[in-house]
């Protein structure tokens, strides 16, 4: 199906989600190595809505072509013939200026390519699949259903995407046989799981200092079975603000969440609230769940927001971090029943 849209046009624009994880690179980088090796005549431009590069993508094949930038801009600067959405289902998790993306898309065409099932539906294709990650989802279009050639060097980028977004293979998830045969075809060629996991879940000083900011804040609700945190305002400016990139806060906020915050309790899920680094004013609040307890993605997309059964994330405006929590405590407290998996 594809595969005649971009046999028949001139240029592609590859884009991910606001604040883009190791699975955005991988997707995007997957993406523009595929078209680049079975479509040598696109032009290809490869654009994140982002203010810096998390840590430890730079190895991965074509990373060098990859801007940062505001994404209507670009897509008016580029006039490309095709957009294409990777791991996210919704038009308003690509820019934070919705209504200027959606003017600078018309006439275009436009691919949306993910590993959730619902979302927004008048992108002019899209190709969605409960999968591990969005880098599946595109080895198994493209590659094995399109037939299209992978080209030399995608298997860090694989694995990368499919490490992350699977929290090594941490929950279950639909054709896994499918993922685990493509995955067993890389580790035979000599890659190993802990390579990968050890760059994507490595931490460093400036983790372990964002880590022991939101240990400091630690609650719990046994009652209800889930624990909370946050960084305040005034610890971020002194302590984070100007110190800590941007990817570092951001990755360092998911280690603390699926490898310490969830396991020290007997809890079924956790969440997280700290200052954006985009927005002044503006707080971002991330979820984790342990399998079969919470639907993290009907939570999160009560508040726009998405991401994955056991995990999401979403934005939201306040007057300081604590506010915010405090305003999800008590909704949790009176609704959360609603995103219980079993009632």
């Amino acid at each position: 199906m594809l595969k005649q849209v971009f046999q028949n046009a001139n240029s592609v624009l590859i884009t991910s989600h606001l604040g883009p994880d190791y699975d955005a690179y991988a997707s995007s980088l997957l993406t523009y190595g595929i078209l680049k090796e079975n479509f040598p005549h696109l032009k290809l431009n490869i654009v994140l809505e982002s203010n810096a590069h998390i840590q430890n993508v730079s190895d991965l094949r074509y990373f060098e072509n990859i801007e940062l930038g505001n994404l209507p801009q670009n897509v008016t600067k580029y006039n490309p013939e095709i957009v294409i959405f990777l791991d996210l289902n919704q038009y308003s998790g690509y820019s934070k200026d919705l209504q200027q993306l959606r003017e600078s898309l018309k006439d275009k065409i436009t691919i949306n390519i993910d590993h959730h099932l619902q979302g927004d539906t008048d992108f002019t294709y899209q190709i969605r699949e409960k999968r591990y990650a969005c880098v599946d989802v595109l080895y198994q279009q493209l590659i094995v259903k399109e037939g299209l050639k992978i080209y030399q060097g995608y298997e860090n980028t694989y694995l990368t995407g499919l490490i992350h977004d699977s929290l090594r293979f941490y929950y279950s998830s639909s054709n896994v046989r499918e993922s685990f045969n493509t995955v067993a075809d890389i580790l035979e060629s000599g890659y190993t799981i802990r390579d990968i996991s050890d760059k994507v879940f490595g931490i460093s000083k400036d983790d372990l200092k964002i880590i022991s900011l939101f240990t400091q804040n630690i609650g719990y609700d046994f009652d209800n079975r889930y624990g909370y945190s946050y960084i305040s305002d005034e610890v971020y400016t002194s302590e984070v603000e100007g110190k800590i990139p941007q990817g570092k806060y951001k990755m360092a906020k998911r280690y603390f969440l699926d490898e310490i915050f969830l396991k020290v309790e007997e809890i079924d899920f956790c969440l997280v609230v700290y200052p954006s680094m985009v927005v002044s004013g503006e707080y971002e609040v991330s979820i984790r769940s342990k399998n079969s307890t919470i639907d993290c993605i009907m939570f999160c997309q009560h508040f726009n927001g998405g991401g994955h059964i056991t995990g999401g994330g979403f934005t939201i405006n306040g007057n300081s971090s604590k506010e915010v929590l405090d305003m999800l405590v008590g909704y949790i407290n009176l609704d959360m029943h609603k995103y219980r998996i079993n009632g």
